[in-house]
């Protein structure tokens, strides 16, 4: 059985349990980093230099870092239309897992590290308004990309740069502040 090693309350944990959910693979979940500690032991270590989360064991297989895992999942147990049916679709779709990465998670972190984790009274809102600035603008990207499209790469459902973050969280993330 492939088992996942991260706590459900990581985004990249979460990425990996939605692909595995989507392509229908059953799996152990160990928590692990966060609150539930372990990810800066030596046994977690060898597995994962990084001590990030996740880490994927799959038989004798070891990986780490999430879009990689779940290129790996879509192109070992997937099937249509999780796993992509080109190269290039698979390209598409590792680019905007990428992009996710790179551009969207940054601000939103700041907008949920700033107005979810620090005291009113210890925010800094001039962080708080560029964040947001940069989340609208990525969204923007997003948005029009998909108004030329049903899905991120394609017209149809496959690997891809889902975070399981809810339409909600995003928009009050970049929502105006009053």
């Amino acid at each position: 059985m492939i088992q996942l090693l991260g706590r459900n309350n990581s985004v990249h944990t979460q990425k990996v349990m939605w692909c595995l959910a989507e392509i229908g693979l059953p799996i152990e979940r160990l928590d692990v980093g966060g609150a539930f500690g372990g990810n800066t032991d030596h046994k977690y270590l060898a597995l994962n230099p990084n001590g990030t989360v996740p880490t994927l064991i799959d038989g004798d297989f070891v990986m780490w870092e999430s879009n990689s895992i779940v290129r790996y999942l879509a192109q070992k147990y997937g099937k249509a239309p999780w796993q992509p049916r080109s190269l290039e679709h698979a390209g598409l779709a590792g680019q905007w897992m990428d992009w996710t990465t790179n551009a969207v998670i940054p601000p939103v972190r700041t907008l949920f590290s700033v107005l979810m984790r620090t005291k009113p009274e210890d925010r800094d809102m001039g962080q708080v308004r560029i964040a947001r600035r940069q989340a609208i603008g990525v969204f923007a990207i997003l948005n029009a990309h998909l108004e030329k499209q049903k899905f991120v790469a394609g017209d149809e459902p496959m690997m891809s740069p889902g975070r399981c973050m809810t339409p909600q969280a995003v928009a009050q993330s970049v929502r105006p502040f009053n």
